[in-house]
C-alpha cells in the first residue's frame, strides 16, 4: 500500500498485510510483482517511487500503486531515477483527478513520454550508477538487520536480562 512506501523510496516491510496464498495466486494474479518492478503511488500521496528488490518474492500491490515492468533491465536505473524528478512529478500533478481521493490513472502513466539516451550513453550511466545502487541496497539490508538487533537487545538491556561488562572497550 502507499503507506508502506516512504518518501525516500524505502519500503516499510514491518507492517505489510498478508493475504492467503490462494487469493495471491488467483484473484490477485494481475497485481503480482516481480523483482525490479518499479512502483509509483497513484492515489492518496501521489508520486512516491520505489521498486521490488531482488531478494523479495510473492508481493501484491493494491490499486493505489502502479507498477512498471521493464522489458530490459538496462533501463532500470535510469527510469527509476527519472520517476523521482520534478518533471515526472509535475506530469503526475497535472493529471490528478479529484474524486473521493486524488488519483492518477494508469493510462496517464502509460502515456508518459520519456526521452531515453542511446545505448552507449545508457551503458556508461549504468556502469557509474550500478555500484552506487548496490551499496545503497546493502546499506538498506544492513540497516534492517541492525534495527531488528537493536529491537531485540534493547529491552533485554533495560530489563537487566543482559549486562554490559564494565571493562568493555569500544574502538
Amino acid at each position: 500500500k502507499v503507506k508502506d512506501i516512504k518518501d525516500d523510496g524505502t519500503i516499510n516491510w514491518d507492517n505489510l498485510e498478508f493475504v492467503p496464498k490462494k487469493i495471491h495466486e488467483n484473484q490477485l494474479k494481475r497485481s503480482r510483482l516481480q523483482k525490479y518492478d518499479l512502483l509509483i503511488s497513484i492515489a492518496g500521496t501521489i508520486g512516491r517511487v520505489s521498486y521490488v528488490p531482488s531478494n523479495i518474492e510473492n508481493l501484491n500491490i493494491n490499486q493505489a500503486i502502479a507498477f512498471v515492468r521493464l522489458k530490459e533491465f538496462k533501463h532500470f536505473y535510469f527510469i527509476q531515477e527519472y520517476f523521482k524528478t520534478t518533471i515526472f512529478k509535475e506530469y503526475l500533478n497535472r493529471n490528478i483527478v479529484q474524486a473521493v481521493q486524488a488519483n492518477v490513472s494508469l493510462t496517464n502513466i502509460k502515456e508518459f513520454k520519456l526521452l531515453m539516451p542511446n545505448d552507449l550513453l545508457l551503458e556508461y550511466w549504468n556502469e557509474k550508477i550500478q555500484s552506487i545502487f548496490s551499496k545503497i541496497e546493502l546499506c538498506k539490508i544492513e540497516n534492517k538487520n541492525l534495527t531488528q538487533l537493536r529491537d531485540t537487545l534493547l529491552p533485554k538491556l533495560l530489563s537487566g536480562e543482559i549486562e554490559i561488562p564494565d571493562n568493555l572497550e569500544v574502538e
